[in-house]
């Protein structure tokens, strides 16, 4: 059995995670148009991307259950399209690009391939444990958005279906789920892989930190050249830090989720507009469209950003064309002609990248539309577009609050990434991102709301950013010392020695304070609460109500598919389960008869011994006790 659940496990993930997307690749680009890195992080990506997608798509509007059954045929019938149509042309991906190690070093041999996928695995290595380490001594998910992901994405499973209703309560009440993707990846990674929800849950954000910083990796190694900027926006983005309210990558959300497919998109269509590549734009199409239902804020900066990006394009052009009808220079004719090749394929690709990610409008108008377009709009503009300070915590509103959250050096490295990239043309988008993020984070400044997205989601667009703009100018300088001493006695001594003593300090100062928030993390539930809920689930069985102190209540669907009184709340701890569940935990008897009878409950689980007679003692182990609920 135990090795039938590490196939199936291994199995989950090659569908999940590479399978699909490799074969999109093979479609895509049959020759020689991308190298192996390009092909496993678009593979990787577009893999997460298809899966989401298709099984939304087949669920929701053909009513096709999720099952491992028919997740499975849909993956593996996608797959088989995609290798038909790159068996019908007829080539092979067969790529001998090398990888190069900054300027001076190309990869002719072997051992330097070698060399790069071991220093590329070695940092990955490294992330994952940085990232796993909170989890060393707590096997759960830590945040209460975590517990209540999972939850529906429990809901889907048990269901095979999505249902657009709070899993929590036995008479499930509407919700306007606007992260379904999220929780339609939840589905499809606890079906195929077999994995436990909850206890194989804590592995999920190194995964993905891992898959983030890896695609990261690809796309600044293959706008700058530089195998060395690749790898220190690695390190960069790795050390960003996390904390209960800005979230970030120690925990697994569809903000972090949303974390490969944003540098995808960025990769994609920066590479494609440059190359005229169809192909490459079609990716970003595709990722756009899956980022939509995983994390809408996050596609909406993703947009914000294009469109800037795309303007300062246009603008460029037109003053080359400018330049080049005042001057008639040689060099401005060269780069009109470059601007001016591929115009179909770039037009054609950029229509379907603000068209068919749009699709997403038909599932999310059930929650927009108003009976009329003027009502619509106005509601969008006030729920979804116009938001406030969400969270009460005053120094995550400062001005100087990224400054604080990222540091001066990975700042100020982070300027001459942008005066580096803005030189060479190479990654501009990652500008546009970043000056998209700082001026909605100063619209809040000024005017005290954002556009589009809550402010601590603009503050970690904006660390996304930053990140490889800082790897790039950290290269920039190590470059520009490796020149100053060239020419010197002993001068690659000298170079080196300043250069490793440059990065120590970086790197040293960077990941500082890395774990400074880990003792501030809350932990929902201990070992006693899980094996307390795990009994009921295993004694009483699944779909009893449950009343529980809201943190612990977090925990009960997803671990026992149990229902609740109350949950932590978001906003609302006014709620009258949840004054009902503090009224029953601070009351007498008679108090506490009351809530019984009012909600119906089966079970009670709480941290302390009751003594009425309508509450049979049937479990205690540790601190928890459950009783069961007499009332005739």
């Amino acid at each position: 059995m135990f090795a039938l659940g590490l196939f199936q496990m291994f199995f989950g993930f090659i569908l999940l995670f590479f399978l699909p997307g490799y074969a999109l690749t093979l479609t895509l680009f049959p020759k020689r148009e991308i190298d192996i890195l390009e092909r496993i992080s678009l593979a990787i990506a577009l893999s997460v991307s298809i899966c989401v997608v298709s099984v939304f798509a087949a669920n929701y509007f053909f009513g096709i259950p999720i099952t491992f059954e028919t997740i499975t045929a849909e993956i593996l019938s996608l797959t088989g399209i995609f290798i038909l149509i790159y068996l019908f042309r007829g080539s092979r991906p067969v790529s001998r690009k090398g990888v190069s190690l900054g300027t001076s070093i190309n990869y002719s041999t072997s051992r330097k391939r070698i060399l790069s996928v071991f220093i590329i695995l070695l940092i990955l290595v490294l992330t994952s444990n940085l990232v796993y380490k909170v989890h060393w001594d707590y096997p759960y998910p830590f945040h209460t958005d975590e517990w209540q992901h999972i939850a529906i994405g429990v809901q889907i499973v048990e269901d095979k279906s999505i249902r657009l209703t709070i899993p929590y309560y036995k008479d499930k009440p509407p919700y306007r789920n606007l992260e379904i993707g999220f929780h339609v990846f939840l589905a499809e990674f606890f079906l195929l892989t077999g994995r436990d929800p909850v206890l194989f849950y804590r592995f999920l954000p190194a995964i993905f930190t891992c898959i983030s910083a890896f695609v990261l990796f690809v796309f600044i190694y293959k706008i700058t050249g530089k195998f060395l900027a690749g790898i220190f926006s690695m390190l960069f983005f790795v050390s960003l830090k996390s904390n209960i309210f800005v979230l970030g990558l120690w925990f697994f959300v569809p903000l972090t989720m949303s974390f490969p497919l944003l540098y995808l998109i960025f990769y994609s269509l920066s590479e494609g507009l440059k190359k005229g590549s169809f192909p490459l734009l079609l990716s970003a199409t595709i990722a756009l469209s899956a980022l939509a239902l995983i994390h809408p804020s996050i596609a909406s900066f993703a947009y914000m950003s294009i469109i800037l990006y795309l303007t300062l394009v246009v603008l460029y052009s037109v003053a080359i064309i400018i330049f080049y009808l005042v001057s008639k220079r040689e060099s401005f004719r060269k780069e009109l002609i470059l601007l001016l090749k591929f115009p179909i394929q770039r037009a054609a690709g950029i229509l379907t990248l603000f068209l068919v990610p749009f699709l997403s409008l038909l599932y999310f108008l059930k929650f927009l539309w108003k009976d009329s377009l003027i009502g619509t709009l106005k509601y969008f503009v006030t729920e979804f577009m116009i938001f406030g300070q969400t969270v009460m915590v005053k120094e995550l509103y400062r001005p100087l609050f990224l400054l604080d959250i990222y540091g001066f050096i990975g700042i100020s490295l982070a300027v001459i990434g942008i005066l580096y990239v803005l030189i060479k043309k190479k990654g501009a988008i990652l500008v546009s991102g970043t000056f998209i993020a700082l001026a909605i984070m100063a619209l809040y400044q000024v005017h005290g709301f954002t556009i589009l997205l809550f402010y601590e989601r603009t503050a970690y667009c904006a660390l996304l950013c930053l990140a490889p703009l800082s790897g790039i100018g950290l290269y920039v300088l190590t470059y520009f010392i490796k020149n100053i001493f060239k020419n010197l006695n002993r001068g690659k001594l000298i170079s080196t020695t300043i250069t490793l003593s440059l990065l120590f300090f970086v790197f040293l100062n960077t990941f500082s304070n890395y774990y400074f928030y880990e003792d501030k993390i809350y932990r929902m539930i201990d070992d006693d609460d899980y094996r307390a809920i795990k009994w009921l689930e295993e004694n009483i069985g699944s779909y009893n109500l449950v009343l529980a102190r809201p943190r612990i209540s977090d925990a009960i669907y997803p671990i026992s598919r149990n229902y609740v009184v109350a949950v932590t709340p978001h906003g609302r701890s006014t709620a009258p389960n949840l004054l009902d569940t503090r009224k029953f935990l601070m009351s007498g008897c008679e108090g506490r008869r009351n809530v019984l009878e009012k909600y119906r409950v089966d079970y009670v689980l709480v941290r302390f011994k009751i003594k009425c007679d309508f509450l049979r003692e049937v479990y205690h182990q540790g601190k928890d006790y459950i009783y069961e609920v007499q009332i005739s």
